[in-house]
């Protein structure tokens, strides 16, 4: 069996493909480390499953197992960078989704006064970011061509949701201050009730004994 040579162009749609399947693949491990129950995602494995199908249909053609005309290899190879970009669309919804998530929990964890006080960022850019990331995603989908793969689109998305994961980890690093803010709250808060029971018995047996003389 001879060795299999490809063309210029061919080699070029397999290099792409191949580059783009490592960031993927990045993609999909990161987003399953992220899941609370560390589960695969079907979808985007059964993407990767299917570009890897369209692989072995390209080498069936050039070892010789298979007969097909002139298009057949282009065709595979066309498909192959469409299943992975795929894959990393779907990866990325997830993340995006998971992001938002989990701000609205650990921000759910404390008051807007805390929010406010400790880490004001918070309502001045975080939380808006959020939300015009969501219009920044909803136009890269509008724009996708599922039928004309390109990376450009892709990678805009990769950086929005690098941008919310650091907003992520910004409000991960401040956390202990919100923590320890709201507990000072609620020790004064406390006290305060304290101080204010002791007051109000204080007055109700100094009323008795005032009571008590004057009877």
């Amino acid at each position: 069996m001879g060795n299999i040579q490809f063309s210029n162009e061919e080699t070029k749609s397999l290099k792409e493909s191949t580059l783009l399947y490592h960031k993927v693949k990045e993609l999909m491990l990161y987003a399953e480390e992220r899941d609370p129950g560390k589960k695969t995602f079907l979808q985007p494995t059964l993407e990767l499953k299917y570009a890897f199908d369209h692989l072995m249909r390209v080498y069936a053609y050039k070892f010789g197992f298979k007969s097909a005309d002139a298009e057949y290899v282009d065709t595979n190879l066309h498909k192959i960078f469409g299943h992975v970009y795929r894959a990393g669309y779907d990866s990325l919804d997830y993340l995006s989704i998971q992001f938002r998530k989990e701000l609205l929990s650990e921000a759910g964890d404390f008051s807007p006064e805390t929010l406010v006080k400790i880490f004001p960022k918070y309502y001045q850019e975080v939380k808006p970011d959020f939300e015009i990331a969501d219009r920044e995603i909803s136009k890269i989908r509008a724009s996708k061509d599922i039928g004309d793969p390109n990376a450009d689109g892709l990678i805009e998305y990769v950086e929005i949701v690098k941008r919310l994961e650091n907003h992520l980890r910004e409000f991960d690093k401040i956390k202990v201050s919100l923590i320890e803010y709201e507990n000072e709250q609620r020790k004064r808060e406390n006290d305060s009730h304290v101080r204010e029971a002791i007051l109000i018995i204080g007055a109700a047996i100094i009323g008795a004994i005032v009571g008590v003389i004057f009877v």
